[in-house]
């Protein structure tokens, strides 16, 4: 499986908490949500000012969708079909999250569920230069994961990025 390198840098703020950052490769450039977008315990809201995951895993599940009708249904495929399948549960269980933050009154917060605290599977705040160590290791263990997942008996003489 071809998979493009890419750079990686999450930011976070003085408390450990994510603040933004940007994913970037050919063709790609996210700049991910600075912050909250809310003030706990009320229901004002700011404008986002970067990507959400949700709206980039749509994306992505909207794009092999249409490779699944282009050039009437050429590129169709029970892996595209599947890989559509995932890309739609994931939304759907991040959507729960977000139902669940709501009902919690933590939601547009930095805050956490009840029951939620130190369920993360890091603790404290990055150690300094943690983040320059993800930007330089990121893309290349995307690419060794790939390479065993095509090693396993993955399809990887394709060479289609659809």
């Amino acid at each position: 499986m071809a998979l493009q390198d890419f750079k990686a840098r999450h930011n976070a703020d003085q408390d450990g908490n994510p603040a933004g950052g940007t994913s970037e490769a050919t063709g790609i450039l996210i700049e991910w949500q600075n912050g909250p977008l809310g003030k706990l315990g009320t229901t004002e809201r700011k404008e986002p000012n970067g990507a959400f995951v949700e709206t980039v895993i749509a994306i992505a599940k909207d794009r092999i969708e249409y490779y699944q009708k282009a050039a009437a249904g050429k590129f169709a495929c029970s892996e595209n079909a599947k890989a559509i399948e995932h890309l739609q549960h994931a939304l759907n269980i991040l959507g729960t999250r977000t139902k669940k933050r709501e009902m919690a009154g933590v939601e547009g917060t930095h805050g956490q569920r009840p029951g939620e605290e130190g369920t993360g599977l890091a603790a404290g705040a990055p150690t300094p230069g943690a983040e320059a160590r993800a930007e330089e290791t990121q893309g290349q263990a995307a690419q060794d994961a790939a390479r065993s997942g095509a090693e396993g008996g993955g399809d990887a003489g394709s060479g289609s990025d659809n």
